[in-house]
């Protein structure tokens, strides 16, 4: 048999005073005797009291609940982020409902106008897939806080928190060419990924400083996965590889690379140098562990919710984008 949830009255009634003192003990309010909200606050706790959130979250228009939508559940990198995001909401008192968009724009929006019926505060997207002018009106006329992580796009600002690509894709670059590398290939990300972009462009920027050029090298584009890797990499090598470098876009494709390399008794770094971008957990523990540029993703999680917080408690606060330096970490793989 269900059980009555214990009231406010309840409480009062056992403690010989009235509901308002009850209250203004269990939210902390001033000028009430301590020997009175120690009586209160024994009782509450013999009557095991939950307050009602619901009824709450009705009178102060809050849930303290964020939504996180991200674009894949299952990718690694995101969990770091997703680490950082509930570390800061439980800082704030806050609780995160998480859900996915299986990198399908649709579902992406079908998942926001979800978390709003759940009366969020507001929302981090990691990763978003809609972030176009048009999807940016969208989110506007939902009348939600929303911050951007990981992705944007630049034409169209907005709230966000983001890993400075560019710069990574510059020091790795660099670093592979100061220390020997000549015959570079690059496997990276399909064209309509931001961050892919945005490391061939520091890429380039560290060519230029060499003298070179991306349109000295070969570039191959694959989806994000280390079973993505794997492929391209295979069909790299039966194609004949002239290279002894192979920079990949992201650790995902650079362990799926040493797979394939692996295979075929190609030795690393001997043979052939691998990089990768993100610094995943796995690549520090492969069997060739993997020299990467280590993305400060649970930083960038955390980050995410402050912005996010201010803009709620600060509607008409300006734009707020915070861009964040990687690290460059070197392993066996070079």
């Amino acid at each position: 048999m269900a059980t009555r949830n214990v009231t406010i009255k309840d409480i009062a009634k056992e403690a010989k005073v009235s509901a308002v003192t009850v209250s203004m003990v269990l939210n902390n309010k001033p000028n009430i005797s301590q020997a009175t909200r120690d009586t209160v606050q024994a009782i509450a706790k013999k009557l095991n009291y939950r307050p009602n959130l619901v009824a709450k979250s009705l009178l102060s228009d809050k849930t303290l609940t964020l939504g996180v939508v991200t674009s894949n559940f299952y990718a690694i990198n995101y969990a770091s982020v997703w680490q950082g995001i509930e570390s800061a909401a439980s800082q704030n008192g806050y609780s995160v409902i998480f859900s996915s968009s299986d990198e399908q724009p649709e579902k992406e929006k079908n998942a926001i106008e979800i978390l709003i019926q759940k009366r969020v505060d507001g929302i981090l997207l990691v990763a978003p897939m809609c972030t176009s002018k048009k999807d940016l009106q969208l989110l506007d006329s939902f009348g939600i806080p929303y911050v951007m992580l990981l992705r944007r796009d630049p034409n169209n600002p907005t709230d966000a928190c983001l890993n400075n690509n560019i710069k990574g894709g510059y020091e790795i670059l660099d670093y592979l060419i100061e220390t020997g590398s000549k015959k570079l290939f690059f496997l990276t990300f399909e064209t309509s990924v931001l961050s892919g972009k945005e490391r061939m462009v520091g890429y380039n920027q560290a060519l230029q400083k060499h003298g070179l050029a991306l349109d000295d090298f070969e570039i191959v584009r694959a989806y994000a996965s280390i079973e993505s890797g794997h492929a391209a990499m295979k069909d790299i090598l039966e194609n004949g590889l002239d290279a002894d470098t192979i920079v990949c876009g992201c650790d995902l494709l650079a362990v799926g690379a040493l797979e394939a390399l692996r295979e075929r008794s190609i030795k690393v770094p001997e043979e052939v140098r691998v990089v990768g971008y993100d610094d995943i957990e796995l690549s520090a523990y492969i069997s060739t562990p993997l020299t990467t540029v280590k993305q400060p993703f649970i930083e960038i999680g955390k980050t995410g919710v402050n912005i996010l917080l201010e803009r709620i408690n600060t509607p008409q606060m300006p734009i707020k984008q915070i861009i964040l330096d990687g690290k460059l970490i070197t392993r066996k793989s070079t």
